[in-house]
């Protein structure tokens, strides 16, 4: 969870409703964001001044509200102090990445590299 540092911040995920937030258009459910604490599931429908599907993060940036991004994809943002990471005693669900290849008994062994590869990687990502 993702805010421009000059606005005030979130306590709790239902606080979000009191906020602009900006969604990202291919969610299932843009305007439904869920976090957990422990094993309880927090639903907020979240008042979305704008949906859009790549231009979250310099929106974020410009003051326009708050946004939910991966850490890689935010992380120069961050480190420059333009972003302000919020609800940090909250976990967020996570979104599945797939990798979509032509069934059959073999895989090449470049594809396979990049599956392992892939998969590696967003076993480690951070989601915010």
């Amino acid at each position: 969870m993702w805010h421009q540092r000059s606005i005030c911040f979130a306590k709790a995920p239902q606080a979000l409703v009191d906020h602009d937030c900006i969604t990202y258009s291919y969610l299932p459910t843009p305007s439904n964001w869920v976090y957990m604490s422990g094993e309880k599931a927090i639903n907020v429908n979240i008042n979305s001044k704008m949906i859009c599907n790549s231009a979250e993060m310099a929106m974020a940036i410009a003051g326009m509200g708050i946004t939910r991004l991966p850490l890689f994809s935010c992380q120069s943002a961050l480190e420059r102090g333009e972003l302000k990471r919020i609800l940090t005693t909250y976990e967020r669900t996570g979104l599945n990445v797939y990798v979509v290849y032509p069934h059959g008994q073999f895989v090449p062994a470049k594809l396979r590299v990049f599956i392992d590869a892939i998969a590696a990687y967003y076993n480690r990502a951070t989601l915010a």
